[in-house]
């Protein structure tokens, strides 16, 4: 017979299930690989053995590496949970480990998609690093419909005003930024995968 588990035990099992559910989700694991997964896990949830190191819930450092990697380099923003993974960063930001819907939560790009021809963004991106970056996580962020009308694709300073202001933690945190160079978006998007994979108590 299963004993009953601890509160500290099921928060702890909890916090690794939305971990691999996310994982597989990022990695774009297969239906039946999931299916096959989740059968392991609920077979070691009878036995009373889900919390085991190594066993089907814990996620493997190959894992956590290819979800970093997906998350960090390519186009972010062809992927379908992109809006949920941003507001689940901010919710971690925040101190509250959950997905918040705010109906119109919108994904902003930093740098532009179409910036002016006369801007500064034309100065700080080569057209072949702001096509490779433009799209990344690091490079987006939340706001509101209110809050997207006052930032465009307006230059950094005149960004910032918004920003700060922000309901948005995700985006109040950038208001530091002297800048938005090549470097700096780099950086936030290794950063944002950092504040997740804490969450989840992870290192890194």
């Amino acid at each position: 017979e299963t004993q009953p588990q601890s509160a500290d035990a099921t928060l702890e099992f909890l916090r690794g299930l939305e971990a691999l559910a996310w994982t597989q989700a990022i990695n774009g694991d297969e239906p039946a690989e999931r299916g096959a997964r989740y059968i392991a896990l609920l077979e070691e949830i009878d036995r009373g053995v889900a919390l085991t190191t190594g066993k089907a819930l814990a996620v493997s450092t190959a894992e956590k590496e290819e979800a970093r990697r997906l998350l960090t380099t390519g186009v972010f923003t062809n992927r379908r949970y992109k809006l949920f993974l941003l507001l689940r960063i901010n919710g971690a930001l925040e101190g509250d480990d959950v997905v918040r819907v705010v109906p119109d939560a919108t994904i902003e790009h930093l740098l532009p998609r179409r910036p002016r021809a006369d801007s500064d963004w034309r100065r700080d991106f080569t057209d072949v690093v702001a096509s490779s970056l433009r799209n990344s996580l690091g490079n987006l962020t939340l706001l509101t419909e209110a809050e997207q009308d006052r930032t465009r694709n307006f230059d950094w300073p005149d960004k910032r005003p918004a920003l700060a202001s922000s309901v948005f933690a995700i985006s109040r945190a950038l208001a530091a930024h002297d800048g938005w160079k090549p470097d700096d978006i780099r950086q936030r998007g290794n950063h944002l995968v950092d504040i997740l994979f804490r969450s989840w108590g992870w290192n890194s």
